[in-house]
């Protein structure tokens, strides 16, 4: 550290600001100091340096997964806050299992703080940790009952979004298609349908969501392989929604996730109907795929990255400030229109 200093031109002060991120120093004065340090091979001892600071520079992270891309795009926010002041992530995945478990192990390996995308609606085992100053923000939903800090899109606007956007094109008998009995079941796509209702306040049709349910159709046939993927899965819940139905008698569909809308689109095709020529089909996520489907998809964007980037400089100040007052950050969606739901000129509306 002498030697670095002695180069950079700065007190040993200033060099231990630059390499820990602690301190206010100028970004010129920071850079320079890295630099050095970095053609020096310089590299802090981090077990060390945490237990000076009782800090291991060490953010856990729980999502259910990483197969698709949502969260990976989460993720690399997460990642560009971090990186700049020299911390790193420790991430598991829940899959909707072992959250409580994984939370814990993550507290025994002394990291400084959590993120955490819960699939819990029980707030108790939470409760319990900000009651102990655990350092925790939420990312896309937020447990009910829970007062902490939540960065995640604003839903209830998507849905605003996608009911205005079918309104406009002509669409007045709409459902939304859910994947379990009741939305509020999960508090963002509770969000969803009730942003979309509120657009369709005489829909009657939307009093009660139009199910699909995968362990429906399990049950009903049994015979059926079981889905290894959740684009399968996917696929068994609108059939089995679709089976009991006497014809269709929806002209729009919003489908709570971007798979869910296009395993509907296939469906739909498959009993004779056109999308969107005889139905409009909107999702939410705009996942890659979704621009290249036959019709492309119009669907919500999520700013996925900016997500995890809040979320992670919540957290930062959170562990510096541990009696900050909890916040819920919602940001913006953004409607992409595609062909899926192209204006109904050609139809005799009621």
């Amino acid at each position: 550290m002498d030697e670095i200093a002695r180069q950079a031109g700065v007190s040993k002060t200033t060099v231990y600001r630059a390499l820990s991120g602690q301190g206010r120093i100028g970004e010129s004065t920071r850079r320079r100091v890295l630099d050095i340090a970095e053609r020096a091979g310089y590299r802090p001892n981090r077990l060390a340096r945490g237990l000076r600071r009782a800090r291991t520079g060490l953010i856990g992270v729980v999502v259910p997964g990483i197969e698709g891309q949502f969260y990976a795009r989460l993720l690399e926010g997460v990642e560009k806050a971090l990186q700049d002041v020299d911390h790193r992530v420790l991430l598991t995945m829940s899959r909707g299992q072992r959250e409580y478990e994984l939370v814990e192990s993550l507290l025994d390996m002394q990291v400084d703080g959590l993120i955490v995308a819960s699939e819990t609606d029980e707030p108790e085992f939470y409760t319990r940790l900000l009651e102990r100053r655990v350092p925790i923000v939420f990312i896309d939903r937020e447990v009910p009952g829970l007062h902490a800090d939540l960065v995640a899109t604003d839903h209830f606007q998507g849905g605003v979004l996608l009911g205005e956007h079918l309104r406009e094109r002509g669409y007045r008998r709409p459902a939304f298609l859910s994947m379990t009995d009741s939305p509020r079941r999960i508090g963002s796509v509770e969000d969803r349908w009730c942003g979309f209702r509120s657009v369709f306040r005489n829909a009657a049709l939307l009093e009660f969501p139009f199910v699909a349910s995968a362990e429906r159709y399990q049950e009903d046939h049994p015979e059926a392989p079981q889905p290894e993927t959740f684009s399968e899965l996917c696929r068994h819940a609108v059939a089995g929604a679709l089976e009991p139905l006497d014809g269709f008698p929806y002209d729009s569909v919003f489908a709570q996730y971007d798979h869910f809308a296009l395993a509907l689109i296939d469906a739909l095709k498959a009993a004779g109907l056109r999308v969107p020529e005889d139905v409009g089909v909107v999702g939410f996520d705009d996942h890659d795929f979704t621009g290249y489907t036959e019709p492309s998809l119009t669907t919500i964007r999520q700013p996925l990255r900016e997500i995890g980037l809040q979320a992670a400089r919540r957290l930062l100040e959170r562990i510096e400030e541990p009696d900050l007052p909890a916040a819920a950050l919602r940001l913006p969606p953004r409607l992409i229109a595609r062909r899926s739901s192209e204006p109904l000129a050609a139809k005799e509306q009621p």
